[in-house]
């Protein structure tokens, strides 16, 4: 099936009951980039989600000042092709609040490479504090770029990202997780050795929680306080190195993302499935 040149997220309801041959008219935020902005034509293709696992090819059948319509051809990834673009594992990010747009990055790059749910926090070290209607709009902006990042990568998930929280928040979420790891180096160094490597943890893990789902809690500039990470390891975290370097912290994050999906798109593709 061929290619759509543009996605665009829809609420659940707009594609409620949509099957093949529907028609669907876009929302006004999506009419207004299709017609204006990327000035796509009738007869051309574009993709809609509903961020929920559902997505359709359509051929824009109408396009004008005043509405974008299109024919729904049918599923954009039909079942048992093999390009579902989600992961079959679900890795969530838990990560402490960053100066500037740090933040935004992190979410925009761990978006496309397939993060299912984030757990923005606050910790000891965490240098930007937003409160009331700065916070709320902080969260509304992680939303969109989350957003954004999906109709770019051709997800048909849009991970949530859970409201700023504490880090102790994020403590009491490890039981729902079948493994956490919180990146942590500099108590290792203080304590003359260096923690397992992440993939070295991961691949130990017994075969169960290769099911998921699974935390990776990532810290802010400066690092975990070592009271945070001792609590970590006390609710069940596994502490782990991400290697010898130092990274900042919007690295760590996306990097440790890149590892853990990355390594269960390399065992997804054998043909044991598996760890050897």
């Amino acid at each position: 099936m061929p290619r759509a040149r543009q996605r665009y997220v829809l609420s659940p309801e707009r594609l409620e009951g949509v099957d093949r041959g529907s028609t669907i008219r876009l929302p006004e935020e999506a009419a207004h980039h299709v017609a204006r902005v990327v000035r796509l034509r009738e007869g051309e293709l574009i993709a809609v989600t509903d961020g929920g696992g559902r997505s359709f090819l359509v051929r824009l059948r109408r396009v004008d000042a005043r509405a974008v319509e299109g024919e729904v051809l049918g599923p954009e990834y039909p079942e048992g092709d093999g390009r579902d673009p989600e992961a079959s594992v679900a890795v969530d990010l838990a990560f402490a609040l960053l100066k500037g747009d740090r933040s935004e990055t992190v979410l925009a790059l761990a978006t496309e490479i397939g993060v299912r749910r984030y757990r923005p926090f606050l910790s000891t070290r965490t240098v930007v504090r937003p409160e009331g209607e700065a916070r709320r709009r902080r969260e509304e902006r992680f939303r969109a770029v989350v957003r954004e990042a999906v109709e770019l990568s051709g997800r048909t998930h849009l991970p949530p990202v859970e409201p700023i929280a504490s880090f102790a928040d994020v403590l009491a979420s490890f039981p729902s997780y079948a493994a956490v790891f919180v990146p942590y180096e500099l108590a290792a160094a203080a304590h003359g050795g260096v923690y397992p490597h992440l993939l070295e943890v991961y691949r130990a893990l017994p075969p169960r929680a290769f099911r998921g789902p699974l935390l990776l809690v990532v810290g802010p500039e400066g690092g975990f306080a070592p009271e945070e990470a001792e609590a970590a390891q006390h609710a069940g975290a596994h502490l782990v190195s991400l290697g010898p370097r130092i990274l900042r912290a919007e690295t760590a994050a996306v990097y440790a993302v890149s590892l853990l999906l990355g390594e269960e798109a390399f065992l997804s593709a054998r043909p044991s499935g598996g760890v050897s």
